[in-house]
């Protein structure tokens, strides 16, 4: 976690390790509006959060043969 120069800390999430017949494309969705996801489209993208709790993002990654995955990570946000 790093803090931005407006106080906002950021995460930066990881895919990419995914495997598939490249390029792959990536797609990133949360389960709340509180989140913030910056990049969505990115293998890496840095996300904020807007209050304490627990977040869920969804990446989904598709091979250029259009064969997709999908995947969920759990980040548990307690502020500082």
């Amino acid at each position: 976690m790093r803090r931005r120069r407006d106080g906002r800390y950021v995460i930066r999430l990881d895919a990419s390790a995914t495997t598939g017949t490249g390029p792959l494309t990536f797609n990133w969705a949360v389960n709340t509006p509180l989140a913030l996801i910056l990049n969505p489209s990115s293998a890496t993208p840095d996300i904020q959060l807007g209050a304490n709790g627990d977040y869920i993002f969804t990446v989904t990654a598709t091979d250029k043969n259009g064969v997709s995955t999908s995947a969920n990570v759990v980040v548990r946000y307690v502020g500082p």
